[in-house]
């Protein structure tokens, strides 16, 4: 079409993978871990752009050894309806205040909410929908409803404090309001992710329980390990 303008970009990168690639790809634990260190990166983006970038999974790229790297682009246009119909994925990064027309400034609140969504989606599935329901579901904020996660990780992890700590803390990053999304930093989670992802290693999972006294607990998930 000679009447649309656009422009080719090439990107050379060191061996690695995009986040979008990782979620897909990678154990949840990896995944974790991929994105706390894209996580690691969010705020010198934002000091070097100036303002709050809000990357997409697609955008983060994890080299095998180094730094993430947010994938420049010469021009960021602002995101459409028109375009998370054509692709529903992109509706699950998007705030749902934005769909429902409300305007903030607080851009760190939006990039807090789509890596807190990479962040659960590393280690649930969400149900798949096409675009108007998965526009829908956003703006009534039952995009990520609790009862229609199914777990990625491995069945033994399933009694795990760990887990329901990191799903219900992810839920409420998604599910809270700018002003109160934004009162946790990109560091705060970062930490947070990490700490989670050491819980779901079986070695630590085990010493966790037994060194809180648990050693029942401890037993029994020795077993179910071993069974799994």
């Amino acid at each position: 079409d000679d009447s649309q303008s656009y422009v080719y970009i090439r990107y050379v990168t060191p061996p690695g993978q995009t986040l979008h690639e990782a979620i897909a790809t990678a154990s949840p634990v990896e995944s974790l871990r991929k994105i706390t260190i894209g996580l690691q990166g969010l705020r010198r983006w934002w000091n070097f752009a100036g303002f709050p970038v809000c990357p997409m999974p697609v955008d983060v790229f994890i080299p095998n050894d180094g730094d993430a790297a947010l994938l420049a682009a010469i021009i960021r246009p602002p995101l459409r309806v028109e375009a998370l119909l054509q692709e529903p994925m992109r509706a699950w990064f998007v705030p749902p205040e934005w769909v429902r027309g409300v305007t903030s400034p607080l851009a760190d609140a939006h990039a807090i909410y789509a890596l807190a969504v990479m962040a659960l989606l590393a280690v649930f599935r969400a149900p798949e929908m096409d675009s108007g329901q998965a526009l829908r579901c956003l703006a009534n904020g039952t995009l990520f409803a609790e009862s229609t996660l199914q777990s990625r990780l491995p069945p033994w992890t399933s009694s795990l404090d760990a887990v329901r700590e990191m799903r219900a803390e992810l839920l409420r990053l998604i599910a809270a309001p700018p002003t109160a999304r934004v009162v946790t930093g990109p560091e705060e989670l970062g930490s947070k992710l990490e700490q989670w992802a050491r819980s779901f290693e079986p070695l630590a999972a085990v010493t966790q329980l037994q060194q809180s006294g648990r050693f029942e607990e401890a037993r029994a998930l020795v077993r179910r390990i071993l069974e799994y």
